[in-house]
């Protein structure tokens, strides 16, 4: 885990300042997938560098470490969770009155109070980021044993983290008419536990439209895969204002002003270079540096100029929101928030509801956890 940690962190905070990490490759222009999690478009000199966000655990760190990923899929979270989820009678007389029959009782008891963890608005919630994030989200149903047959008597129901769920499959996919043909089992890992789970003990709610190859077709893929650029973009533009602040940029070039007797010129040794370089290191804008450098050799300082706009790190980061807008179908009107935005608030968020919340969250309504009231 730790090298895929470091991974992570080589490709998002380096990719500005070129980081040995990344290395130089050849001069021929390629597109190519580097360890499963990288990708690089390479050219001359310095290639460009996206974080990969194909696996579950780079979605993750997408989520935990790219704020407009967490913005928007929070934000269409906490929409879906302003409803308020009731039992309706599914047919006969009094068909869409809500129910109180003894089923319906016993799930609204379960639903306002999913698990011991979570009340429905956090449970629920949950359940959307990680559909957002990783494309789908595995339920369990804790059922007494004896009464698998009768959901309605689950005394819980867990979502169970995405990144820690595998699915393991039959190796067989066409032209078969049941599940349990198709997929042999799920497997976790949790907190150092190990455990198995057959397809009809776990429900998976779906996000995206297209499988995941990568796992054998078994679960959707991640929205998150179509934002490789934009999310490295808005980490490598964070990192490089995040520099900027700290460091001032580019400062200039150290030399030094030492001669010998004839007055030739001698350039530092790479001791003394590296001893320079350090003593730099502590030099800043930010409150655990120093201000002012104090040197006892004798040094010169040739100042290099450098427009941080120039840069263009902000418009990077509004190109980057933008296109996890677009790919969430979310209005950024809504993501942005300004009081220029305010007058087409309420329109933004009708369509949202319209277009995306309720459509997903009736998505969600399977025969794994509904079914029919009789009259």
């Amino acid at each position: 885990m730790s090298g895929i940690v470091n991974q992570f962190f080589n490709n998002m905070f380096g990719a500005i300042a070129g980081s040995s990490v990344l290395g130089r490759v050849g001069n021929g222009m390629d597109f190519f997938e580097g360890n499963g999690q990288t990708i690089k478009l390479t050219g001359k000199g310095m290639p460009a560098s996206w974080l990969g966000l194909k696996t579950p655990i780079m979605q993750k760190y997408a989520y935990e470490f790219c704020f407009p990923v967490a913005s928007v899929c929070d934000k269409l979270a906490e929409m879906d969770t302003n409803g308020v989820i009731a039992i309706k009678r599914a047919q006969g007389k009094g068909k869409d009155n809500l129910a109180t029959n003894e089923w319906a009782n016993k799930m609204n008891t379960l639903l306002e109070q999913p698990n011991p963890l979570q009340s429905w608005q956090q449970f629920r919630g949950q359940q959307v980021v990680y559909k957002k994030v990783f494309g789908f989200c595995p339920v369990l149903p804790i059922i007494p044993a004896g009464y698998e047959a009768y959901p309605e008597n689950a005394t819980a129901l867990i979502n169970i983290p995405p990144w820690l769920f595998e699915p393991v499959g039959t190796g067989k996919l066409l032209y078969q008419t049941k599940l349990e043909d198709i997929v042999k089992e799920y497997r976790v890992t949790i907190l150092g536990s190990s455990f198995t789970l057959t397809p009809n003990q776990i429900f998976i709610l779906e996000d995206s439209f297209l499988q995941d190859e990568s796992k054998g077709f078994l679960v959707p893929k991640s929205r998150l895969c179509g934002l490789d650029m934009a999310v490295s973009n808005i980490c490598a533009a964070m990192e490089a204002d995040n520099i900027m602040l700290r460091r001032g940029g580019p400062i200039g070039l150290v030399s030094s002003k030492r001669a010998d007797a004839m007055g030739t010129s001698l350039p530092m040794d790479d001791e003394q270079k590296k001893m320079a370089q350090e003593d730099l290191n502590g030099y800043g804008i930010s409150w655990s540096q120093f201000q002012f450098m104090i040197s006892r050799n004798p040094l010169d300082l040739q100042m290099i100029g450098f427009n941080a706009k120039q840069l263009g790190s902000k418009e990077t980061v509004v190109a980057g929101e933008k296109a996890i807008c677009h790919r969430y179908s979310f209005p950024y009107t809504l993501y942005e928030e300004t009081e220029a935005t305010y007058a087409n608030g309420s329109n933004a968020a009708l369509s949202v509801y319209q277009d995306n919340v309720v459509p997903n969250n009736q998505k969600d309504r399977s025969e794994e956890h509904t079914s029919e009231l009789q009259s």
